[in-house]
């Protein structure tokens, strides 16, 4: 039989073929999220609307309060980019101002919603039994009530004030986070590292801390992240209807208030697109956000919206 000898080019002999480490779940899902642009848009209108509400005071170059009666309602000049309002306050310092108020709800009330979710979901999905049919039925009661038909009226009854605004929809919002996560702790409760940690003798505190929460957590982030868009729309439409921030201090839903009359609608659209484009923007810019989000924790999501 023949010989035969088989050379191998250089660079096949001098490749390293060390198995090499695989990347986490966290790395891997952010480089998903990286490379949907949509939602790297998202996180850029996000983080630039945020900087200038942080930074309005020195960016705004008016007092936002400041009225002037010479100047009602007048267009925009050099001076006065967006135009004055029906008192003769800068709208585009307003404008800026406002953002806070918008996005200080948002935040603070996904804060409070994520908080009572997390610990009343998980009562009930890791004790079940009793604590998951009173916890569980409790959220049905709070669920069945229109969010906004209640949020109107109790701060109507509280008095409109921010605060108020953030309470009630925070103590409110929560059900859809409790059972996000009261679905997933049944699921992760049985996996045999939870049985290993409790057989240890590990507490019911540190499994749930340290083997239970940490799986929960990218779809709580995500659904939050759909909350803080959702907050934003409920605190402009009770601003727009007095029940929120209360004038003077500005606010994008007091600002949309202002032009309600079809003089306004017609021959003044400065005073109302502004308010009105800066809501779009920023829910819009949250959604893409949770959408890419969505789709870096469940990268099969958009497969199978590909085959329905």
């Amino acid at each position: 039989m023949q010989k035969v000898t088989v050379t191998l080019p250089p660079h096949i002999g001098t490749a390293d073929l060390s198995p090499q480490p695989a990347a986490s779940p966290f790395a891997a899902a952010a480089r998903r999220f990286i490379m949907r642009r949509t939602a790297v848009v998202g996180v850029l209108l996000v983080v630039a609307l945020t900087l200038l509400a942080v930074m309005a005071n020195v960016v705004a170059p008016h007092d936002p309060l400041t009225t002037n009666l010479a100047r009602p309602r007048s267009a925009p000049t050099a001076e006065f980019l967006l135009g004055a309002d029906s008192v003769g306050r800068d709208v585009f310092s307003r404008l800026l101002h406002g953002a806070r108020a918008s996005l200080t709800v948002g935040f603070a009330t996904v804060a409070l919603n994520v908080a009572l979710g997390l610990l009343i979901g998980s009562i009930a999905g890791y004790y079940g039994r009793i604590w998951d049919q009173v916890l569980m039925r409790a959220t049905d009661v709070v669920q069945a009530f229109p969010l906004f038909i209640v949020a109107v009226s109790v701060v109507a009854v509280l008095s409109p004030s921010l605060l108020n605004v953030v309470l009630v929809l925070g103590l409110l919002g929560w059900p859809t986070v409790a059972r996000l996560v009261r679905g997933n702790i049944l699921s992760v409760r049985t996996y045999a590292y939870v049985d290993a940690a409790r057989s240890l003798g590990a507490t019911d505190g540190r499994i749930l801390r340290r083997h239970v929460l940490p799986n929960v957590l990218a779809p709580i982030i995500v659904a939050a992240t759909f909350g803080v868009a959702r907050a934003i729309l409920l605190e402009t439409s009770l601003s727009f209807l007095g029940l929120g921030v209360q004038p003077p201090t500005p606010s994008w839903g007091n600002m949309l208030a202002e032009a309600q009359s079809l003089t306004t609608l017609e021959s003044m659209p400065y005073l109302w697109v502004p308010p009105g484009l800066a809501i779009a923007v920023l829910v819009a810019a949250v959604n893409l956000v949770g959408d890419g989000l969505h789709d870096a924790v469940d990268p099969g999501r958009r497969h199978r919206g590909s085959m329905a």
